[in-house]
């Protein structure tokens, strides 16, 4: 005999969604199966009962005889709703950073007015976001991981720092981290993915996506760290790659997608982010293979991270620093343990870290603007440009998230390790900018390599065969070296004079008197050498080093 299923059908929400404008109504219903299940119609499709069977007899709802039917529907969409919520368009902050919406989930202080975006029910949908373990047992596995590595400890640093990104009113930028295939990159990237809810590789957006995928996804990572498989998935020549990569880094920068379709509210087109991302060879490498050369606002929006060295061919520069052997072995065995790490532990440490947060927003700008300071007064020089600058100032905020997240007692790290791993990022990223900093503390290097060349005046038997001499008195070097050899030491004629303001300023170049009260002091071209001949060259005074 066949069971009778007894129509359940009731309103319970009306949902605002920020997205599109449009209004929908939430139900519950019972299928044929005799089980309750909620769905979503739009509001529209309740003006006629006609319309509205049609669509819950789709989704399988059990409806009333067809003689009740329309007097049914119609009482139906008549009714009132005792909830009226609105579904925002893009996950990240709300409400004056009392609430936090992290997908699917609304974090802090919260009235139940909010829910998050709508999302695929695919669950194998890249860049979907999951909870597995405790946060104490992510701080005792993926953390405690985290500590081989100065790269690691950088991407578990900005996940913690990109909810930092709005309060400090710091744009979105991203990290390229460089490093061949294998030796650990992905690895890297997998520990920072871990802590905002993505535990695998195949849970991390790819470049493999178009880029109109890609934006349509990070809105769902606004005020979150967006973890992006290796660049090496994109498609197309050295060419193609280079001029993609270049939009990229400014399209995170500008936290904008290209104009879409007006259905699309203007605020669901942004996000604030940081993105971390990977590549055998660093960035600067592929333009110059392309004949191209980074421009300097793309090199602050897409950062060069060259992970490896001449002398370490891994990223575990932290457990080797430490006194560890790291042979194939351990790198197998320390690989496996973060891919299951990763696997076992995701998303409840962002959970509780982001609700801490919600709890104070003035405490969390204060400790902020604290922990940014500091970071950035240590790591700056006086010859820093503004380049530099705007990449102390990221690079701090990443300090400021790891030291916040100390605070909270959710990673096994001090500060001092924390400030050791992101000034050895920072200082690896900062020597690749195109900044006069940068370039006059290159110069410099190349100049006192030369110098230290340089033979003392007593062990020159004839001058004219010489490139230079030096001559030490009273605690004090004198350099003296031939103009065309000094000039050849330089990788520019900009570089070059770059190093000679710097040592006129710092009253290191032997100058000129002006001939009057309006003349100009400049260098010495043609001092008198030892053997009594006037050389076009250059003198540089030095205590110790330039």
């Amino acid at each position: 005999m066949t069971k009778t299923v007894t129509p359940h059908l009731r309103k319970l929400s009306t949902i605002e969604d920020e997205a599109t404008g449009d209004f929908y109504v939430r139900f519950s219903i019972r299928t044929e199966d005799g089980c309750k299940r909620e769905i979503e119609l739009p509001r529209a499709d309740l003006t006629e009962p006609t319309t509205l069977a049609k669509k819950l007899f789709g989704l399988g709802a059990v409806l009333p005889p067809k003689g009740q039917r329309a007097a049914y529907l119609s009482k139906l969409a008549d009714a009132p709703c005792s909830r009226n919520l609105k579904r925002v368009g893009r996950s990240g902050w709300q409400d004056n950073f009392l609430t936090f919406v992290w997908q699917t989930k609304v974090l802090g202080i919260d009235e139940g007015r909010l829910i998050g975006p709508r999302v695929s029910t695919d669950e194998s949908e890249r860049g979907r976001v999951r909870i597995s373990g405790t946060y104490e047992s992510w701080k005792d596995s993926v953390g405690v991981l985290s500590k081989f590595s100065s790269y690691a400890m950088l991407a578990v640093a900005s996940a913690f720092a990109a909810p930092l990104l709005l309060v400090s009113a710091e744009d979105s930028f991203a990290i390229c981290l460089a490093a061949r295939t294998r030796s650990g990159k992905t690895a890297i990237a997998q520990m920072g993915a871990s802590v905002v809810g993505l535990g695998q590789k195949s849970n991390l957006m790819t470049w493999h996506n178009t880029e109109a995928g890609l934006e349509e996804q990070l809105p769902r990572f606004n005020d979150c760290l967006s973890v992006i498989d290796d660049f090496e998935t994109m498609k197309g020549s050295d060419v193609h790659k280079y001029e993609r990569i270049r939009n990229v880094s400014y399209g995170v920068g500008a936290g904008a997608e290209k104009q879409r379709h007006s259905s699309f509210a203007t605020r669901t087109r942004l996000w604030r982010t940081i993105v971390i991302t990977s590549m055998e060879k660093p960035i600067y490498v592929l333009a110059a293979k392309t004949k191209q050369t980074r421009q300097p606002g793309e090199t602050v929006r897409l950062i060069d991270i060259p992970v490896l060295s001449k002398d370490r061919d891994h990223i575990f520069d932290l457990a080797e620093d430490g006194g560890s052997q790291i042979s194939r072995e351990w790198k197998t065995k320390a690989f496996n343990s973060i891919i299951n790490a990763c696997r076992d532990n995701h998303g409840a440490t962002f959970q509780r870290y982001v609700t801490t947060l919600c709890k104070d927003a003035t405490l969390t700008k204060q400790q902020t603007d604290k922990y940014r300071g500091r970071f950035v007064l240590k790591v700056s020089l006086s010859e820093d440009g503004d380049m530099a600058n705007d990449l102390a100032r990221k690079f701090g905020l990443i300090y400021a998230g790891g030291a916040i997240a100390i605070q909270q007692k959710l990673v096994p790290w001090t500060r001092s390790e924390l400030f050791r791993a992101v000034a050895k990022c920072y200082r690896a990223a900062r020597d690749l900018l195109p900044d006069e900093g940068v370039e006059t503390r290159k110069g410099l290097q190349l100049l006192q390599a030369e110098l230290e060349k340089l033979k003392s005046k007593k062990a020159i038997s004839s001058f004219d065969t010489e490139i230079g001499y030096r001559i030490k008195k009273n605690g004090t070097i004198r350099y003296v070296m031939k103009t065309k050899d000094f000039n050849s030491i330089f990788d520019s004629p900009h570089q070059r004079a770059l190093v000679e303001a710097t040592l006129a300023n710092s009253k290191r170049l032997t100058m000129t008197n002006p001939k009057n009260a309006h003349g100009r002091r400049a260098a010495k071209r043609q001092p008198l050498w030892p053997d009594g001949k006037r050389r076009r060259s250059i003198a540089i005074l030095s205590a110790d080093k330039v």
